[in-house]
């Protein structure tokens, strides 16, 4: 028997350009509200959120977590970078958020790679 099914969710890998030095990449409360506005775009709930800054004028780190998974972010102001993760299940599109964290950063130049997790391609089963 073959069997194929749906994926348990999508997974956004979403690298982020901006100016070198870009303020807003060392802005933790920039950086949560464009985050939180993402989630609110894509349907996600909310049930918590952290942030970390690694100092002024340094970098932040911060995850958003949703009952339908997660959101996470790393910036690199020396390298006008910011890595993050859309990760989401159910019935949220997380395509839906990047508009918002891509603004909120003030991105040049926004890259989206979607994978689809727990994708079961083929299941075989021999019967004895």
């Amino acid at each position: 028997m073959l069997t194929v099914r749906e994926h348990c969710g999508k997974h956004l890998i979403v690298e982020v350009w901006t100016d070198i030095d870009n303020p807003v990449l060392t802005d933790e409360n920039v950086i949560r509200k464009a985050f939180l506005q993402g989630a609110a775009d894509s349907q996600a709930t909310v049930i918590g959120h952290n942030w970390h800054s690694f100092g002024p004028g340094e970098g932040i780190t911060g995850v958003v977590m949703l009952s339908e998974s997660h959101m996470s972010v790393h910036t690199w102001p020396e390298h006008g970078y910011a890595s993050v993760d859309v990760y989401m299940c159910g019935d949220c599109d997380p395509h839906l958020s990047v508009p918002a964290i891509s603004n909120g950063l003030n991105a040049k130049r926004t890259e989206v790679t979607t994978l689809l997790r727990g994708v079961l391609t083929q299941k075989i089963t021999i019967d004895k």
